[in-house]
């Protein structure tokens, strides 16, 4: 059974496929499945009926079997806005699915970064409050390629 069904939201793709890989302007996030778990794709997320009018991840991955769900937002610049984007989807998600801490994973790939961004209270506040959340934020610039 798909994770968001209980919002309205279908996958786009789901298999126990080896590679998942989403590309936004030269941004990749690409997950190897070794072990062929079921995976759940959701496409443009921001898009869907359930996430209008608020900050939604552009992507979601779901694990079956871990019960993971990845929430990936592939950006530009604006690392505030993604760390915003990906807070709030599983803010919402908790809310709505009742996605517990601990069970999703965010993941942002971002075109560049100013090195003072990297600095600033507002990305500060925002990467301790994932950690209160027990969100756990990988960020890269241009891709991301890991094992789920």
């Amino acid at each position: 059974m798909s994770i968001l069904s209980d919002i309205g939201v279908d996958p786009s793709i789901f298999a126990k496929k080896a590679i998942i890989s989403f590309t936004t302007n030269k941004r990749n996030y690409t997950a190897h499945n070794n072990e062929k778990k079921m995976i759940y794709e959701y496409h443009k997320l921001d898009e869907h009926a359930s996430f209008l009018d608020q900050k939604c991840v552009d992507y979601a991955l779901y694990v079956e079997g871990d019960n993971l769900l990845y929430l990936i937002e592939l950006k530009g610049s604006d690392l505030n806005h993604a760390y915003e984007q990906v807070l709030e989807t599983f803010k919402m998600l908790q809310r709505d699915i009742k996605l517990k801490r601990g069970d999703a994973r965010g993941r942002i790939v971002i075109g560049k970064v100013k090195r003072p961004a990297l600095k600033s209270p507002e990305i500060k506040r925002l990467i301790k409050e994932c950690k209160t959340e027990k969100l756990d934020v990988l960020c890269q610039t241009q891709q991301i390629i890991e094992d789920i």
